[in-house]
Order: C-alpha cells, then sequence, then structure tokens
C-alpha cells in the first residue's frame, strides 16, 4: 500500500527521551519505562525518534517537556527535534498498522531527498492517529540542495546573475 506524504513546516521540540535496549525488539520496553516515569500521561505529546548510529539504528520514546524543572525530576537525557520541513505520511488506527510504520519510513526516504543527520520522527498525536515524518525534507534542484531558509526564487536569481556575468 502507498501512502500520500505531505510536506510540513515543524518548530523546534524539545523531549525528554528514553533509549531502546535493542531496535527494533526494545522499542515497546523504552515506552514502558518512559510513561512509569510520568505522573500522568494525559495531555502530553508522546515522540518516537529513529537515528543512524555507527552501522545501526537507535530508537528513543520521548516526551515533549514543559520547562528544564520538570527534566530535572525525569532524570532522563535530552534531545531536540529541529525545525524545518518534514515529508509527512498520516497513519490512522495505527495500534491495528505497526507493521506498516517501517514500510512507510521506507516509502518516505525512497520518495524525498532526507537530511542523513536527522531522525525519523514518530509524533503520536491521539491513540488512533500517527504523524509519521522523514529526517528533514530538502528540495534538489540541478544538484543544489535548498536549506529551509533559502527560497526557490533566490537560487534561480543567483544563478540568472552568474550566468549573466560568467560567474
Amino acid at each position: 500500500m502507498t501512502y500520500k506524504a505531505t510536506i510540513v513546516e515543524l518548530p523546534d521540540v524539545n523531549l525528554a527521551v528514553n533509549r531502546a535496549d535493542r531496535f527494533p525488539e526494545g522499542i515497546e520496553a523504552a515506552w514502558k519505562d518512559l510513561e512509569s516515569k510520568l505522573t500522568t500521561l494525559k495531555g502530553r505529546r508522546f515522540y518516537g525518534l529513529t537515528v543512524c548510529e555507527g552501522d545501526g539504528l537507535a530508537y528513543f520514546a520521548g516526551v515533549e517537556t514543559s520547562d528544564h524543572e520538570e527534566i530535572g525530576k525525569l532524570g532522563l537525557p535530552t534531545m531536540m527535534i529541529k525545525s524545518g520541513r518534514y515529508a509527512r505520511v498520516k497513519l490512522n488506527d495505527w495500534r491495528n498498522h505497526k507493521d506498516d510504520i517501517g514500510k512507510i519510513f521506507d516509502q518516505l526516504m525512497q520518495d524525498h531527498d532526507m537530511d542523513p543527520d536527522g531522525a525519523c520522527i514518530e509524533f503520536y498525536r491521539s491513540l488512533s492517529e500517527l504523524h509519521i515524518c522523514s529526517s528533514r525534507w530538502r528540495r534538489r534542484i540541478e544538484g543544489r540542495t535548498i536549506a529551509k531558509r533559502e527560497s526557490l526564487h533566490s537560487i534561480l536569481s543567483f544563478e540568472r546573475r552568474a550566468s549573466m556575468y560568467g560567474t
């Protein structure tokens, strides 16, 4: 099954994270341990992050933090989801479609130019809706990568000026 991705702009998000001991076998245990440290799950925003580490992958269960005091109380390391453009797919009824999550990440990586230093993100919007986001998305034009704040217009204008003046 193919899923339609949209490009979205995400803000910086600070997370307290719990690393899974193994990927993917340790993911469920990482979530249980993280949730056990919270006084309530209600109203919290939860994220899963998958990052490349050496020759393998590492997974982090994360919760958005409200302040530095909470981070200290939780006693967990922190990570930041960097702001930028991400390719996103919404997965409804995700609890019954967990096997699709890896397939969607594979599709996103195949269809979009990804930031190799970024993380693949799961945003658990609700108990039924999961947003799966690629690492920061970049668009390529004739071999050149457009950064987040760099507009297509500015690149084309620069290229026109350069060709006019032979630079």
